[in-house]
This record gives C-alpha cells, sequence and structure tokens, in this order.
C-alpha cells in the first residue's frame, strides 16, 4: 500500500544519494586529506596491537607484584577482553549519534588516560579497572576507525587500504616487545611503569591527529548537515588542491543530493526517536540477517569471526608459555631465546598483509581466501603440535606458530572488508558489527579458559585451535557473496523489510 511504496521511495532516494557520495568522493582523488586519514586509522590500528601485545608481555609481572593466583591470572587477561567486548558493541551507536572523529578522539583519550594510571595503580582492582576502560575504547576505536575510513576514501581504494594499514596492529604489537626488550634490565615495579607509559604513547598522538581530521562526509550527509557537508568539501578540495567546482561542478544542488533525511514529523509518528527506536531498529536488522536466505550466511560469517577471534588472541596470550615449555622438553642447545620467537612472530604476519591487500584491490573471492587462509591453518597447527610432542623442536615449533599467526593476521585483516561483501547492502553495517560483537565475546574466554587448558597440557589449546580452524574451513563451502554495492534492487528489498527512517548507512563496514 502507500506504507510500501514510501518505503520504497526513501530506500531509492538513499541508494540515490550513495551512489552520488561515491561519484563526489571519487573526484576529491588521493591527497593530504587522504593521507592524514590513512594515518590516523593506522595509529587506531597500532595501538590496539600495543595494547593487546601489552597484556600478553606483562601478566607475569603483574601476577608476581600482585601475588596472583592461577584464576585471577585468568581474570587479569580477560579484563581487556571484555572491555573491548563493550566497546565494540556500543561503538556503532555512539559513532552514528555523535560522529565518528569525536567518538574516536573520546575513545583513544580514555586510553592514553588509563595508561598512565595503570602505571601507578596502587592495587589490583583499580588496574583492572583501567584495563577494562582501555579494552573498551581499543573495542569501539577499531570499528569506528574502519568506518572513518571506509567513508572517506573512494571506493575502489577502501578496502585494500583498510587491509594494508593492519599492519599497524601488527608494527604496534612489534613495538611493545621491543619496548619489553629494552626494560628487561628493570625491576618489576619500574619495567611494569615503563610498559604501561610506552603503551599509550600511539593514542595520545593520535588524539591530537583527530583535532585536525574532518568528520566522515557520509555521516554528516546521514544526519542532513547540508552545510557542514559543504564545508567538508571545500576543506578537502583546499587540502588536495582540487578546484571546488571540479569536485562540485552544480554547487549546493550536489550537496543537497547526497543528503537524504526524513521529516521529523514521520520520524516521530513511527515512534523512533531516542534510544527505544534504537533498539526497535536494530531488532528488525537482526531479523533480516536470520532471514531464511541470509540465515546460513550469517552463521557462516559468525564462525569465521569466532574462529579468527579464538586462534588470533589466543596465540598471543598462549606463545611465551607454550614456547618456554618446548623448550623445558627439548635439549639444552635446542632451546630459543623466547624473546627472539615473539619477535618472529610479530614480524612474520606483516608479510601477509600487503599479499591480502593486493588480492582484494584486484577483485580476489572472500569465501576461497578465508578457505584456503583457515585450511592452511589446520595443517601448520597440526605440525606445531608433532614438534612439541613427538619430534621436540623449539624452532621448528616457532615457526609454525608464526606462520599460522601470520594467516589469521591476514584473515582478520580481510574480515571487515569480508563481511561488508557477503551482506546486501542495507544490513551491511549491522552484519558486520555483530559479527565482531560475537568474536570479542569469544576473545574474553581466551584468557581463562586457555589458562585452565595449558595447566592440564601445554599444547591443550592447539587442539582447540585445530578445531575452530577446522570448522571455520566448512563454513566457506557455499559461501555466497552479497549484491554488488550498485544493486539498488536488492538493497530495497531488504530495505522494505525494516523501518525507512533508519540512519542509513554507508556501503563501508562499520
Amino acid at each position: 500500500g502507500v506504507h510500501v511504496q514510501a518505503r520504497d521511495a526513501v530506500a531509492r532516494a538513499r541508494a540515490a544519494a550513495e551512489e552520488h557520495m561515491d561519484t563526489v568522493i571519487g573526484r576529491t582523488g588521493f591527497g593530504l586529506h587522504q593521507a592524514l586519514v590513512l594515518a590516523v586509522v593506522a595509529m587506531v590500528f597500532l595501538g590496539e596491537g600495543s595494547l593487546l601485545g601489552l597484556s600478553s608481555l606483562v601478566k607475569g609481572d603483574i601476577a608476581t607484584q600482585f601475588a596472583l593466583e592461577s584464576w585471577q591470572k585468568g581474570i587479569l587477561s580477560s579484563t581487556i577482553y571484555s572491555g573491548m567486548f563493550l566497546g565494540a558493541f556500543v561503538a556503532g551507536p555512539i559513532a552514528d549519534t555523535f560522529g565518528r572523529t569525536r567518538t574516536l578522539t573520546l575513545c583513544l583519550a580514555a586510553m592514553t588516560a588509563t595508561g598512565a594510571v595503570s602505571a601507578i595503580a596502587p592495587t589490583l582492582s583499580v588496574l583492572l579497572a583501567m584495563q577494562f576502560i582501555a579494552g573498551a575504547g581499543a573495542g569501539a576505536s577499531l570499528p569506528v576507525g574502519s568506518t572513518l575510513l571506509q567513508e572517506t576514501l573512494p571506493a575502489r581504494l577502501a578496502g585494500a587500504c583498510c587491509v594494508l594499514l593492519f599492519i599497524g596492529f601488527n608494527i604496534g604489537e612489534a613495538g611493545i616487545a621491543k619496548a619489553a626488550a629494552a626494560f628487561s634490565g628493570l625491576s618489576g615495579a619500574a619495567f611494569l611503569k615503563g610498559m604501561f607509559f610506552v603503551s599509550a604513547i600511539p593514542s595520545a598522538i593520535t588524539c591530537l591527529m583527530l583535532f585536525v581530521t574532518p568528520e566522515s562526509p557520509r555521516f554528516l550527509a546521514s544526519k542532513g548537515k547540508t552545510r557542514q557537508l559543504g564545508k567538508w568539501f571545500r576543506y578537502v578540495c583546499r587540502l588536495n588542491g582540487k578546484p571546488i567546482r571540479e569536485v562540485l561542478p552544480n554547487g549546493d544542488v550536489d550537496v543537497a543530493a547526497m543528503c537524504v533525511r526524513p521529516p521529523k514529523a514521520a520520524r516521530a509518528a513511527k515512534g523512533l526517536g531516542g534510544l527505544g527506536g534504537f533498539i526497535m531498529g536494530m531488532g528488525k536488522k537482526f531479523a533480516v540477517l536470520l532471514r531464511r536466505d541470509l540465515r546460513w550466511t550469517t552463521l557462516r560469517a559468525w564462525m569465521l569471526w569466532a574462529a579468527d577471534s579464538v586462534v588470533f588472541f589466543g596465540l598471543i596470550y598462549c606463545i611465551p608459555q607454550m614456547l618456554t615449555a618446548v623448550n623445558s622438553a627439548a635439549a639444552p642447545e635446542a632451546a630459543i631465546n623466547v624473546a627472539n620467537g615473539m619477535n618472529l612472530s610479530t614480524l612474520l604476519p606483516i608479510l601477509g598483509v600487503p599479499p591480502m591487500a593486493a588480492a582484494i584491490f584486484f577483485g580476489a573471492k572472500f569465501p576461497k581466501l578465508m578457505r584456503q587462509l583457515h585450511g592452511g591453518s589446520v595443517l601448520t597447527l597440526g605440525a606445531a603440535i608433532y614438534f612439541a610432542t613427538v619430534s621436540v623442536n623449539p624452532m621448528a615449533f616457532m615457526w609454525c606458530l608464526a606462520i599460522t599467526k601470520m594467516l589469521y593476521n591476514a584473515s582478520f585483516d580481510a574480515l571487515y572488508p569480508a563481511t561488508s561483501v557477503v551482506y546486501p547492502t542495507s544490513v551491511r553495517a549491522t552484519g558486520t558489527s555483530i559479527g565482531a560483537t560475537v568474536g570479542k565475546f569469544l576473545s574474553i574466554l581466551v584468557g581463562p579458559a586457555f589458562t585452565v587448558l595449558m595447566e592440564k597440557n601445554f599444547v591443550a589449546p592447539l587442539y582447540l585451535m585445530m578445531a575452530f580452524s577446522a570448522a571455520a574451513t566448512l563454513s566457506t563451502i557455499g559461501l555466497k557473496m552479497g549484491k554488488d554495492e550498485g544493486d539498488e534492487d536488492e538493497a530495497i528489498t531488504v530495505a522494505s523489510t525494516m523501518s525507512p527512517l533508519a540512519p542509513a548507512t554507508s556501503g563501508g563496514v562499520a
């Protein structure tokens, strides 16, 4: 009836506005502004890598300083991941309300402050609280930073650049490992202070960079802020040295064509304002994800998020203890330095990022890529178990784990853009954010679960990682990719099952 026609009209208008936005952003080219956004997002990734690497490197010193029992060590490790789960869950609504750059600034300021306070935390409770807040900031900043990148760069570059910038995570992880080596001669308390202060440096620098980073143009358009959107394009044109008439040949008409926002009266009539509207809109979108034609796609995508989170973060958590155990079982002359092993596991994954970015840029199929990466991980994890228990060889064991981490690093790099192409445009952001939340939830369990498993058998976590890798490999069989970005009919079909007044989502990942 009339309501269906109205919904379809809004969906068509939004599709046209998105297409026009893509065209106009493409005209801005690649210049100083895009380089600034790339640098900001790279620093966001670097900060998260530094934080997670820190949690692995200092947990032993924290346990010694506060005389922690085994179960408390598990809680210590899961604190950051619990914060990341909360941050990932609330990041989208906050960023959709207040903007990408404001949300990023808040998150990174929290990470900076909590890093400094953690360095002087007088009690374990204070330290856990600070690490939880830092985890929340990291969990929120990664999807919001990725969204800012996807919404700012030309569409043909956004996916590949998002993958490429995950090198920042590896650099942050390697950098904090180097800091640990540099501070190794310090006493326990001094070592912890130095490490916490160093881990806060990337987020502090990124906060300063955000003061000159403009808001996402798609966010401004979704809010109907035509004046600010016009200023955004003028600012970017100045930075990139582009004539404004070349980018916006029709001036304000072009700007208005990118903004589609339903009338306030219609929004109020549908009761979609405030918290109740947000919950209702999320419920309807979630229902679409579990609709018959998308149900198996959703469950398979969740399996990929689950495997990547369990194995990748599990390796970060377990490698030091596992390598120590293998060294103890090996002949003295075969043992290798744990710090050197950690360096290998942080530097080798960087090699997998450029090929993955190139593959995405040239249009590789994500299901096939994921199947190869997870299937290869089953083999390398099996080899690691062999070199840990049958033919004990610490160097071979470490190389197997480093290669596994490289494969999963490449998979994780591509997971945001991979999920975004699995879903139709109208539920793409929701599908990506829910998948990330599934992964964050399981990452909370990594610390306590793997602590218990390693107490029974130090290679037990590897068997669990193999099981997740095998399940992820099987989940890619028959996995279908979503419609192309420009397929308006599919966008309208899905949009018509939801409220037409929900905030417009971008073509990028959330």
